[in-house]
C-alpha cells in the first residue's frame, strides 16, 4: 500500500494542517519484518541516504547506526537531521563535544547533515559522498 506525505512536511511547516494540503511525494509499497535489526538492514538496502525528523530512542538508534556504518565504511550513505524549532540542537552540540573531547575523529563531523530546512537539507543528502570524506588513515 502506497504511502503518501503531505507537501506541508515537505517544507518543513509541520504545524500547519489544512484541508487543501496538496500531496506530492508517494512512496510505494510497505514491509513488514521481525525486529529492529531487519528493518535496519531493509532501510540500509533500500535508501539512498537517511534523514531523522525529530522522534525518540529508535529514530536516534536508526540515525546513529547508520552514521557509524558510514564511519566504518560499512555504507557510505549521507545523514541527516531535520531540526524543526531546534529539537537538535542539543544533538548537534553532543557531537561537537565529542569531537572538541577527542571521542569522534574531526574528519568524520562531515557524516552528519543538519538543517532546518527539508528542501535544503535534501540537496545536502544528495550531494554528500561519504566514501570521500571515509580515509582509511583516519581512526575509528
Amino acid at each position: 500500500m502506497p504511502v503518501f506525505v503531505p507537501e506541508d512536511v515537505l517544507r518543513g511547516s509541520f504545524r500547519k494542517h489544512s484541508s487543501t494540503e496538496r500531496w506530492r511525494i508517494r512512496i510505494d509499497g510497505a514491509a513488514v519484518v521481525g525486529s529492529m535489526h531487519e528493518r535496519k538492514a531493509l532501510m540500509a538496502e533500500l535508501s539512498d541516504a537517511f534523514m531523522a525528523l525529530p522522534g525518540g530512542y529508535g529514530t536516534w538508534d536508526e540515525l546513529f547506526e547508520a552514521l557509524t556504518w558510514s564511519q566504518l565504511g560499512i555504507q557510505s550513505k549521507a545523514c541527516g537531521l531535520l531540526n524543526v524549532d531546534g529539537y537538535y540542537d542539543a544533538m548537534i552540540a553532543m557531537v561537537d563535544r565529542a569531537i572538541s573531547q577527542g571521542f569522534v575523529h574531526t574528519a568524520h563531523r562531515a557524516l552528519l547533515h543538519a538543517d532546518t530546512d527539508v528542501a535544503r537539507l535534501l540537496e545536502r543528502l544528495n550531494h554528500a559522498f561519504v566514501s570521500a570524506i571515509r580515509m582509511a588513515a583516519v581512526p575509528h
